[in-house]
């Protein structure tokens, strides 16, 4: 209890009492005679009494902790992490930048390269890929995440010299 102040003896059995009708309630409902309450009304009436007794038992302090517990949840979903502001135009200057690099970049080659902040850089880069301009993929050898951007890599038969295959 929250206030220190000592539960009135009523209350205590009262909630003692509730307490014991709620469990005895719980288990009487596997019993092929049930008291008072029968099939699924045993375990909402022993719902209830519970709680109206373990409320009881701790003073009545529950409606100021579920207050703050409401106030601090977050509302949002856990998967939403907060969007980055950057500027609408940063995704064109990724295009820029991805063309001047053979279509791949990090966030570190962003940031450096547009001078962004590193959160900035990778939000616009995940903007990229949610327009469809690039791909996420992982670098095994230097251990990073890399965006492609097939547009601009280079094509095979550049690379090969055979020009033939168009």
């Amino acid at each position: 209890m929250a206030s220190g102040k000592p539960i009135p003896r009523w209350k205590r059995i009262l909630g003692y009492i509730l307490l014991s009708f709620g469990i005895l309630s719980v288990i009487d409902f596997f019993s092929p005679i049930p008291i008072p309450t029968t099939f699924l009304g045993a375990f909402f009436t022993g719902g209830i009494a519970i709680a109206a007794g373990a409320w009881l038992l701790t003073g009545g302090e529950w409606l100021p902790y579920l207050k703050r517990w409401a106030a601090t949840r977050n509302v949002g979903s856990p998967r939403q992490p907060d969007r980055v502001r950057f500027d609408p135009l940063l995704p064109v200057e990724i295009l820029r930048l991805a063309r001047e690099h053979e279509g791949i970049l990090t966030v570190s080659n962003v940031a450096i390269g547009l001078n962004v902040p590193l959160d900035q850089a990778a939000a616009a880069l995940e903007e990229c890929v949610r327009l469809g301009n690039a791909f996420p993929d992982y670098d095994i050898d230097r251990q990073h995440a890399i965006y492609r951007f097939p547009e601009f890599m280079p094509r095979r038969d550049r690379l090969t010299g055979n020009d033939a295959t168009h």
